[in-house]
């Protein structure tokens, strides 16, 4: 998927709200973290404010010590409501989750879609929500990228790997290694490389080697991507020795421990498949 089209996809989400504060859901409501969100007030960035998605419908809340009161964001209605704080309380199962009661939030102020941009102010401050991906590329380890991206933990934490394929894995004794080349800026990695990183976990096996390969924007700028012929994300080569055994790509994302017993395993030969994102 090229940055383009990425950009449009996430701040769609933004403005895909499907209801107005004054009709939300009955009750407190999960909003979590994202970490693709950029706030500014009065120009300059507000590194403390954290920003948080409703899923599937996604409002979004802000919660900033410079901005004072939760920011409560209805895209749909282009309206902008300050909550008193008691209606955004930390999740008890999710560090990365708030709860968050809206419903009768009155007083609404306006709220300016600008391009890629969300416009309002607060106590006469001018503030920007913007939508911006983390600027991670190079070789990470799976640590890193949970640690720096809470799509990636919650994705990751709920993804449940298939109990035959895992049970195939780790029977493998021939050492591997798997190269996984993705971009943060992707919302497929976003949704499947956290599975394989939730697989690696869960088999922890001293004989498969797990590396993500962080790419830049500009794929074809990457020296790796370029040798390995890579133009969409993401992708897996599966190696065994020097030689590349298969390419994981396309559809066989959505069950990498699948894909990977398929290979490794031997029950099947994975065709290379075209596409990614």
């Amino acid at each position: 998927m090229t940055r383009t089209a990425w950009l449009a996809a996430a701040f769609a989400s933004v403005l895909m709200a499907a209801s107005a504060a004054a009709s939300a859901a009955d009750g407190p409501q999960p909003f979590y973290l994202s970490g693709k969100r950029v706030v500014r007030v009065a120009g300059a960035v507000d590194d403390k404010a954290r920003v948080y998605i409703a899923p599937g419908t996604p409002r979004a809340v802000v919660l900033s010590p410079v901005l004072g009161a939760p920011v409560y964001i209805a895209s749909t209605e282009k309206k902008v409501f300050a909550l008193d704080a008691a209606r955004v309380v930390p999740s008890p199962d999710d560090p990365d989750a708030v709860l968050v009661d809206a419903e009768g939030a009155t007083d609404g102020t306006p709220l300016t879609v600008d391009g890629l941009e969300l416009r309002f102010a607060v106590g006469g401050r001018p503030v920007v929500l913007e939508t911006r991906p983390p600027k991670i590329s190079g070789e990470l380890t799976a640590q890193q990228l949970l640690a720096a991206i809470p799509e990636y933990r919650r994705n990751a934490k709920t993804y449940l790997p298939g109990k035959g394929d895992m049970r195939l894995l780790a029977t493998i004794t021939e050492p591997a290694e798997i190269d996984v080349f993705f971009g943060v800026w992707c919302p497929h990695c976003e949704q499947h490389v956290p599975r394989m990183i939730k697989v690696a976990e869960e088999l922890h096996s001293p004989a498969l080697t797990f590396r993500y390969h962080g790419l830049p924007e500009k794929v074809a700028d990457d020296p790796l991507a370029r040798q390995y012929q890579i133009q969409a994300v993401p992708v897996a080569l599966v190696r065994r020795g020097d030689k590349i055994v298969a390419r994981i790509e396309g559809p066989s994302w959505a069950r990498p421990e699948a894909a990977l017993s398929a290979v490794l395993v031997g029950e099947a030969a994975l065709a290379p498949a075209g596409g990614g994102s």
